[in-house]
């Protein structure tokens, strides 16, 4: 989760990108995080960030700056009833929000937001 923050905070315009990546390789490929950490990370590379990316936002993934704000966040999500991972917010364009924990929620996450008639692009 610190890589994640580092590439929100330095490219958010990949965030979308690097975190399906790093779920499919997690979920689907059942890549284990603590026993591979350089296979989850490498498949980011090259199609989402280019391998010098990849290891600069790692170091500064290990930054106590970093550490910090990953704190932070995750006693924000503790106050607001979060309990595993993944959890994850939505919002809807019409401001309601939902929080489900677990990578089985897909389904009811896609029933949620088909109940609202989003407008024509």
């Amino acid at each position: 989760m610190r890589f994640l923050k580092v590439v929100q905070e330095k490219d958010p315009g990949r965030l979308e990108a690097s975190t399906d990546r790093l779920y499919e390789a997690i979920f689907e490929n059942k890549v284990k995080v603590a026993d591979n950490p350089s296979g989850v990370l490498g498949s980011l590379s090259p199609s989402v960030l280019d391998a010098s990316r990849v290891e600069e936002y790692r170091q500064q993934s290990s930054s106590e700056e970093t550490k910090e704000k990953v704190k932070r966040d995750a006693e924000r999500l503790v106050e607001e009833g979060a309990f595993g991972f993944p959890w994850i917010e939505v919002s809807r364009p019409d401001g309601q929000r939902l929080t489900i924990f677990g990578s089985d929620r897909f389904e009811f996450l896609a029933d949620w937001f088909a109940r609202f008639s989003f407008p024509p692009l």
